[in-house]
């Protein structure tokens, strides 16, 4: 392989990593955000979002990474807009719920009880201005 072609793909392989790494930040938050763990194996830990955007599951490669069989790989999607905090689920088998209440893609606001799975449950935090 010659120079030029050796060139030219660290050049892609670094454009697409920093783009990655550009879309995976999200947008800064203006507020803090935490997830504070009242049951399950993370009961007591705070998990708070670091941008805008965040995912939520058991692969590494998640903003939030949690150790428990009820937890999908990919389990939700999470995004801070306008004060409050909009959860997706990721079509996972035990589901998302939000005060006890299963949802596909709805808002929470603080103090809102956020489970995933079946054991794991936290309150959500979102500092007032």
């Amino acid at each position: 392989m010659s120079w030029p072609w050796v060139i030219g793909i660290a050049l892609v392989l670094v454009t697409a990593g920093f783009l990655y790494f550009v879309l995976k930040a999200g947008k800064s938050l203006n507020r803090k955000v935490c997830l504070v763990v009242s049951k399950g194996v993370h009961a007591g830990e705070r998990f708070a979002l670091t941008s805008a955007f965040a995912t939520v599951g058991t692969e590494k490669d998640n903003d939030i990474v949690l150790s428990d069989e009820k937890i999908s790989r990919h389990h939700a999607r999470l995004r801070f807009h306008g004060g409050r905090l909009e959860i997706t689920d990721l079509n996972t088998l035990y589901g998302t719920q939000i005060n006890g209440q299963r949802i596909e893609k709805a808002d929470c606001v603080d103090s809102d009880t956020l489970a995933f799975g079946s054991v794991f449950e936290c309150r959500v935090e979102i500092e007032s201005r």
